[in-house]
């Protein structure tokens, strides 16, 4: 094991996905929780909009700067994830 990062989010982690260029973890958690983490420092470096329960999706579109995440309450939401581009 090369590193290990704690407290990303404040519950169980359910799906996680690397971007492509493998520099940012995309994290979802039981509650609904969606963040990103710098992979080099393991600091949290953006926060999406939450779903009301358990994340079963995330998949992150590099060409378009994406993050699609999917909750089970049955709903997909688009984040637009330009703005957390420059902190990496």
């Amino acid at each position: 094991m090369k590193t290990v990062y704690k407290d990303v989010v404040r519950v169980d982690l359910a799906i996680m996905e690397l971007d492509q260029r493998e520099r940012r973890l995309f994290v979802g958690s039981i509650e609904g929780d969606v963040v990103a983490v710098d992979v080099f420092s393991g600091l949290i470096i953006g926060t999406y909009s939450k779903h009301t329960l358990e994340i079963s999706l995330l998949l992150y579109n590099e060409q378009n700067n994406l993050l699609i995440t999917g909750g089970w309450e049955k709903k997909i939401k688009i984040h637009n994830d330009t703005q957390h581009l420059e902190r990496i």
